[in-house]
Formats: C-alpha cells, structure tokens, sequence
C-alpha cells in the first residue's frame, strides 16, 4: 500500500476486540470505502473479529469468547466457548461500484460439542462457492473454525458446509382447467431458507407477462434444512378471472445465506373436454386431452357428454361376421362350400 503507515496502539486494538466490532475496507480509487461489521447476538467480551478471512464475496469472522445460545428443547447454553460469523457481500446492483456495497450476517457457526473455553474462532478460514456436484448451479460456502484450547487441550478444528440446494416440484402437470395447482419447495441444503409472502408463487404466461403476482403479506416463511412448504394456486389472475389454458411458469424467489435466490419451473394447463369410447359407446366428462388418445376413444375439447352425440359401438371381428351370415340368409342366398362338378365322357 502506498503512502504512510501509521501504528496502531495495542490498547486501541484491545478495546476495539473486546467492543466486538469489525472495519472491512474496500478501495476504489482515491478513498477507502469503510463498512462496520457486528455479530447479530454479540455481547461484550466475545472478542469479536479475533480471526478474519475473506474469499470473493464471502467472509468468515471469529468471537473466540462468544456464547453457544440453547437453540433447541432441553438444549443448556455454552458460556465463552467461541464462535464464527458468517457474511456475504451484497453489491446493491451496481457491481461497477463498491462505495454502496454492504455485508449481510449469513450464518453463526458453534461446535455442536462445545465447551467452555475452547476459543473456537480463534482462527478461521473461508473458501466460496466451492463446486460439489456435477450440477455447475450447486456450489457450497466451506468455513473452517479452529478450537485453541478444546479438550484433551490439543485443540480442534471444525469444517462445516454451507450449501444452498432447493428443487420445486409442480403438481399436477399438466393441470385440468380450472383446478387447483399445488407448488412445493422443498430445502435439500444445509441452511435454512425464507419464503418472503405467505403467497410466494409468481405466475408468467408463455409471453412473459405476470398473470399472478402472489399475495404480499407481512410473513416471512422459513424451511429448515430437509424441510418443505406448498401453496396452492386457484388458477386464478390478480382479478379473480380465470386463466386460459397454456404454457406457464412458475418463480419463487427466496432468500438463503444473505442472497436472494430464484426457482422457476414450466407447467401446462390443458382444458377439459368429453372423452367419448367407441368400443361402447359410453362417455366420460372432465378429461384430459392427453387421457383420451388411445384406440377407440375420441376428445371433444371444452364440452361435456350431454353436448355431444357420441357414436355407437363399434362391432368386433366375431360381431361383423354373424351380422354378414344373417345378411346372408335373410336374402336367401345359398353358401355351397366343397362342391364338385360331373365328369363328361
């Protein structure tokens, strides 16, 4: 770095850890942009921001003080046992400049074995969007946490995996007109993820225009890790009208590790028509044109059985042949069969 250096007073740094607070600073050019960190439940003497490291727009802050919190039933806090933070770098969309950037909290990271005085976060280390599949959309955050003084006091260190994988499933597809559709999201990574609307579907037709834009409420929806949540769609636009049968798609932004993520799927929805089977003569409302293709059957789109006049069975082999014979006899005609003619000398 050019220009003037100027040492820090150990006592100042002291105070600055034992306050828990953090500077990340980025340069562009001639000034330092300057953004304060702090842990969402620090306290004071957690020694926050005693290890640091950085990779991309991830970064890893260790509280070698910090407490374990009794996040389930029957579960005991862990005085002074050490901690990580997690954060991610946010560019505000505008990625050309780093002036607006901010860093959100994405994780706080605590042995599921800890004791107290372990001092884990007293080193840490961080690699990003690290790829564990053959998937190139899958990658995962890998923070590693050193424990100083776990027992037996050779210390420890902790690796953990940070992965965002969700899959939205649509069902049925294709859906009748007219029925309900239901959408579900279901979380197969390692962090829990936020719906933000207790209606969180957004639907597209085939244009790209928005038939449905979800209902926007004051609710956010977690999914734990291996969790899921469904919500159902009338089939119905933001005035209440009905939709046409077409291609749509279906998006579902959530939010996951401090970044927001988006999900989207294509479904069809396909009218409803009479299905007429010929082989008896007998007819079926309200089905699919994709259930009525197989021999013998035939798909009047939109309409229903007292609407059409479907055609009578359809005689088999063995059917058509009586019917020929009776033809036959009725007008008297006579079958010879083998018959021989006489020899002239």
């Amino acid at each position: 770095m050019n220009g003037k250096s100027r040492k820090i007073d150990r006592r100042i740094l002291n105070a600055l850890l034992l306050a828990g607070v953090a500077f990340l600073l980025a340069r562009p050019a001639p000034a330092w942009e300057r953004t304060r960190l702090t842990a969402s439940d620090g306290d004071e003497g957690d020694r926050f921001r005693s290890s640091v490291s950085i990779s991309g727009v991830w970064g890893v802050l260790g509280a070698s003080y910090g407490d374990k919190l009794a996040d389930e039933p029957g579960e005991l806090p862990v005085q002074d046992c050490g901690s990580a933070y997690v954060f991610r770098r946010d560019d505000n969309d505008t990625p050309s400049d780093p002036a607006d950037d901010f860093w959100l909290q994405s994780e706080k990271l605590t042995a599921s074995d800890a004791t107290s005085n372990d001092e884990s976060g007293r080193s840490v280390s961080i690699a990003g969007d690290v790829p564990i599949s053959q998937d190139p959309d899958i990658a995962a955050v890998v923070p590693v946490v050193g424990a100083r003084y776990r027992e037996p006091w050779g210390g420890a260190a902790y690796v953990y995996t940070l992965l965002v994988d969700t899959k939205l499933s649509v069902i049925p597809n294709p859906a009748p007109s007219g029925e309900p559709i239901e959408f579900t999201v279901t979380n197969k990574g390692t962090v829990t993820i936020e719906l933000p609307n207790s209606v969180w579907v957004i639907i597209k037709n085939s244009g790209g225009d928005v038939v449905f834009p979800g209902l926007v409420f004051p609710v956010v929806v977690p999914v734990p890790p291996g969790g899921s949540e469904t919500c159902r769609w009338d089939q119905t636009d933001i005035n209440g009208a009905q939709v046409a049968p077409g291609v749509y798609t279906v998006e579902v932004p959530y939010f996951a590790g401090a970044s927001w993520y988006l999900l989207s799927s294509e479904f069809e929805i396909q009218a409803k028509g009479a299905c007429c089977y010929l082989t008896d003569g007998t007819c079926t409302d309200g089905v699919l044109q994709a259930d009525c293709q197989g021999p013998g059957q035939e798909w009047f789109g939109g309409m229903r059985c007292d609407e059409i006049d479907c055609p009578g069975p359809i005689p088999t082999v063995s059917q058509w042949g009586l019917l020929i014979m009776g033809l036959l006899l009725l007008t008297g005609l006579k079958i010879r069969f083998g018959g021989r003619r006489s020899a002239h000398a």
